[in-house]
């Protein structure tokens, strides 16, 4: 099978987001660490209806950044593989909280990429 290749002016834009995700993933687990070090993680989630501004709503992404690889992830932020973009695009925030939690228990890091990624994350959205 032939593979297309990424021009670099696209290459480096998703360098240059990636780089940012990363940037405010680490100042959320700063936060994380400075706010909440004392509190267990985990637990039965917790419905959080609310009504959000834009900032607002960045803020939660930042923050929920900081929780991916965690019981804590909210099902905001994006922490999956490139290939699975279309299945997860769309997906609720508890869809992406139960994926995101299978993988954990599958002992599977969340940004992978295999067959068990693909059969987890089709069973959550269909």
């Amino acid at each position: 099978m032939k593979t297309k290749r990424v021009p670099k002016s696209v290459a480096e834009l998703m360098r240059s987001i990636k780089g940012e995700f990363e940037r405010r993933q680490a100042s959320g687990l700063r936060h994380i660490k400075a706010t909440a070090s004392k509190t267990s993680s985990g637990g039965k989630p917790d419905a959080l209806p609310v009504s959000v501004t834009c900032k607002a709503y960045e803020a939660i992404m930042w923050l929920d950044a900081a929780f991916i690889g965690t019981p804590d992830y909210m099902g905001m932020a994006w922490f999956w593989n490139y290939e699975y973009r279309h299945y997860l695009r769309d997906a609720t925030h508890r869809q992406r909280q139960r994926i995101h939690a299978a993988l954990l228990k599958a002992g599977l890091p969340v940004e992978g990429e295999s067959d068990e990624h693909k059969a987890i994350i089709l069973k959550a959205t269909r």
